[in-house]
Formats: C-alpha cells, structure tokens, sequence
C-alpha cells in the first residue's frame, strides 16, 4: 500500500486509472448501457438538474434550470394590481425575490406589490447570484438513473476533484420545503352516473396534480340518464405566501387564472373559497382522495364575487378580486390554500339537468411552461413608516373626477397614544376656474382630530373651515384659474388612538370636469410631538 501510495502522489496516472476501474468494478458501479426512447430523455444536460423526486408508479418527476434568466420586469397582472390601487410600479427588490415570488417598490412610500406564483419553485438561483426559470418534466427511473449516472472519466474526477453538485436522488427542489401544490380532487360516478345527493356526499375516487389544464374552478358532468351525474370535482391551488412580511398590512389582493377551457352546459358560477387550516389538504405536496371527501369539513366563506362558467374570457387571465374574507384568508406565515368549485357543489343545490353536460373552469396549472400561463396571486401590501414630514417632490394632476383620493406623497406616520401638532401647506392650480379643489383627511377610528385650514389666491381669501372627521369633505375651495396657485395652509392637532397609523390628505375636483386640477411640488404636512 506504502508503494502504491508514493506511485499515485508521484503522478502515475496508468496505475491511478488501473486502481479506480478495479476498485468501481469490485463495487459493482459500473453504469451499464441503456437505451433510452426520445420521449424519456432528460430535457436538459445531468448537471442542470436541480431536483427530482419519484412517485408510488416509478415515475421521476424532476426540475431543471431553462436556458431563460429572470428579468426584473413586473408581469400584466403585477401593473393591473397596482393601478386598482392607484399606485406605479417603481423596480424590483431583487433582494426580497424567492423560489415562488417578485416583490415590488411602487411611487408610494412603504407600499410593494408582491406576485406569487402557485405550485412549485419557478426560480432558481445559482451559485454565482444569477436567476433561472425552473421548469419540470417526468421520465421513468430506470431511464432517469441511466441518464444521471457518472460516466468512468467522471468518477476518476471526483476521487481527485471535490464534488459539491447537489444529489438530485431525492426531493431536493431549492430547499425540500419549498414545494406547494396545485390541481384537483374529484369523485367519478362513471358512466351510470349517480343522483347529485349521492355525488355530492360520496367519497372522492380521483387526485391529479400533474396539470395539463385542470378543473381548478370546479366541475360537474351529468350522463344521459336523467337527473344523474358522473362528476363532480373542486381545484385546490396553494401559494406559498411566507415571502409577504408579517408586520405589513395587506390592502387588496387578487387571484388570476389562465382559461384553458369554460363550457357551461349545466350553467352555474365558480365560487372561490379557500382554507386557513393547516390539515386541509392532507399534504402540501401532493393531492390525495380524501381532500374531496372533506371539502366541506375545511373550506370558509367565499373569498371573491362567484363569476358564471359562461362569462369567463377565452385564451386569457380571469381574475378574482378577493374579498375582505379572501384576504384575511393569506397566510403570511406560510401556505394560502385556495379551493375553486361550482356553485352547485358550494350551496348544495343540484343543477337543472341536461343530458350528457358539463360545466366547468379549467386553467393553466403551475406546470406550464414559463409563467406566462400560471395561477398568479398579486398582494398590495403597506409598511408602517413613522413620518412625521413629507414635501411633495412632484406635481400630481386628477382630471374628470370629484371623487376623494389619497395624495400619492402627503401623509404622516403617527405613533399611538401621542399628541401632535400639524401644520402644512397645500399649493393647487388650474387652468380653468371650473374645477376648483375639495379635501379631506382619513385617519381611523380612535383618533381624536381637529385639523383646519385657510384658503386664498391671487390675493384674496377665500375660505378657512374645521375638518375634525374622517368623513368630512370641505367646501369647494376656489382656483383662479389663471395659472395662480390656490394656497390652503393647514393647521390643528392629533391625539392618537391606540395604534400606529397614518393620517393621509385626501383631494379631487370639486366639479369633475376635463381639466386636471393639478396639486404642485412643494407642498408638506408636518406634525410635531407636543406629549
């Protein structure tokens, strides 16, 4: 062994070579050749797969890294998110981006959009801080352990090279806990069909999360047999929402699927409900039979306005709108399980048959190529920022409309239980005299405030009002309409409930009409802690 050892270290590469054939032959590791059909082949080189894992069939389910890099450009629904909320997407917190998720700075202080696409990771970072699509596809494991066994040249190498490739034989997807599901769960009657009570109270047959357009909205097929029923199934989509900070405050949220499919035989409406149970689904990795038979054990309340099959658009994203229900439904801790199903199915009230029908809401599922196609969940979510002076840094212009909004900059961040000071000022045009300017302030319910203000322009005054609720709305405040700003000065005090909060200035047109009334840069609220 001594002389064997020195021969090695003084380089002898055919006594090297002659060691590790005999040692790998004594092992039995020799890779033995196999031929492997077209279909079955891994769609990537072995050292880009990043995970794999294999079911009860033999079948190896395993992840890659595309050939495609992830941009910092927010997605359609990400921009259509933000602007129901009257806010601009700014860039990309590329530091805050995770397996499932983008996050977004918007025009509004302390206020992000975050996009979270369903099922399993899509992005993948490497070693060197470069982001990749994902991508997923099966194989068999006799032909996936062929395709990723080491050749002879490349066991030699890593007895002389250290290995750091990560073991893709087990479930290894960027972190094994990483992995959420999404498709759905049914009960089949089959061809004979069954009444709609013993369909409906029957126990589940069918689980699929394989995609391929599933019925995430829900589904029921009646048979030729009057009043008989052959299918009745519910999609179960999880999000992994961990990404979303704890201490922010979610303001809206919305649910956007693909339409893959959306006949309305039976009639009927989707209704999206979901789950804030952690034991429904039986696992977040994996559907299973019984999430059927226990849907109505699990799911709470409607998250969103139900939407009928045959209203749904074609070819295109439908979206959901959460409801106040839907939202304090998101987990920020972990995984929001939503549940799609037919309004049948939720009220427990049977269709008016029609032999040999169907309704349904099929949608792209997270297996899609990319995630042009895949379930989307977009949050707007605010930070609390304590700001006790903000000075616009832009003009900002409202045209056509005399209903209150909230100023994109001017606002404070107010601790609780604190008495303050206020004062501000509030520079406004206008071309036209038309127009003019009405505002207001929102703050909650605990807030004792009396906040006034004083209005002039071009020399003259013009009013000065007490605005002590957040439900009143002042007088109109007249603008020239020459070109000269109206100059409102706001004065007054806050007594602070017991929360943090923000008191926001809110403003419109006092009569909508075409042309903008625009509030200029320069203006500020200030407050100023007197106890």
């Amino acid at each position: 062994m001594k002389t064997l050892t020195k021969s090695l270290l003084a380089g002898g590469s055919i006594i090297a070579a002659l060691l590790v054939i005999k040692v790998v032959a004594a092992e039995g590791i020799l890779p033995t050749a196999v031929k492997v059909p077209d279909n079955l082949k891994l769609k990537v080189a072995k050292d880009r797969l990043l995970a794999s894992v294999e079911d009860s069939n033999g079948v190896v389910k395993y992840a890659y890294r595309s050939d495609a890099q992830i941009n910092s450009n927010p997605s359609t629904e990400a921009i259509k998110q933000a602007r129901k909320s009257d806010l601009e997407i700014t860039n990309e917190l590329v530091s805050d981006r995770t397996s499932h998720s983008k996050t977004f700075a918007t025009n509004r202080e302390g206020t992000y959009v975050t996009e979270i696409i369903s099922g399993a990771p899509q992005y993948y970072k490497d070693t060197n801080g470069a982001w990749w699509q994902a991508e997923y596809a099966t194989t068999t494991k006799e032909a996936f352990d062929a395709q990723v066994a080491l050749s002879l040249g490349e066991r030699i190498a890593s007895i002389f090279i250290p290995h750091t490739k990560a073991d893709c034989s087990s479930p290894c997807i960027f972190g094994e806990n990483e992995i959420t599901v999404d498709g759905y769960v049914a009960r089949n009657a089959g061809g004979g069909g069954e009444s709609f009570s013993t369909i409906y109270n029957g126990a589940g047959t069918t689980a699929d999360a394989s995609g391929g357009g599933p019925p995430l909205g829900g589904q029921i097929s009646s048979t030729v047999t009057s009043s008989q029923y052959s299918n009745l199934s519910i999609g179960i989509l999880l999000f992994d929402t961990s990404s979303l900070p704890d201490s922010n405050t979610i303001s809206s949220a919305t649910l956007s699927l693909y339409e893959h499919s959306h006949p309305s035989g039976l009639g009927g409406a989707m209704v999206l409900t979901g789950t804030t149970n952690t034991s429904y689904p039986a696992s977040t990795t994996t559907l299973a039979a019984s999430d059927f038979t226990n849907r109505h054990t699990y799911i709470s309340g409607e998250w969103a306005s139900r939407v009928n099959y045959s209203d749904f658009s074609t070819g295109a994203y439908n979206d959901f709108i959460l409801n106040s229900t839907g939202i304090n439904g998101i987990s920020k801790a972990g995984i929001t399980r939503f549940v799609g199903m037919t309004s049948f199915d939720y009220d427990n009230s049977a269709p008016t048959w029609a032999s040999d029908a169907v309704s349904r809401f099929e949608a792209e599922s997270e297996e899609y190529t990319g995630t042009d196609h895949d379930p989307k969940l977009v949050v707007v979510h605010e930070s609390y920022i304590y700001k006790l002076i903000t000075r616009k840094s832009v003009n900002e212009s409202l045209s056509s409309s005399a209903v209150l909004q909230t100023d994109d900059a001017l606002f404070l961040g107010l601790s609780p239980n604190k008495e303050y000071v206020i004062d501000g000022v509030i520079f406004a045009t206008s071309s036209s005299a038309a127009p003019d300017l009405k505002i207001g302030f929102a703050f909650p319910n605990g807030y004792t405030v009396d906040l006034g203000y004083m209005a002039g322009d071009d020399g003259q005054y013009r009013r000065a009002e007490l605005i002590n609720n957040s439900t009143t709305t002042s007088q109109t405040i007249q603008i020239a309409g020459n070109g000269d700003p109206a100059i409102i000065q706001i004065h007054g005090s806050v007594l602070t409930g017991n929360s943090s909060s923000t008191i926001n200035l809110l403003w419109a047109q006092a009569t909508s009409n075409a042309t903008p009334t625009t509030v200029l840069r320069g203006s500020y609220l200030r407050a100023e802690q007197v106890q």
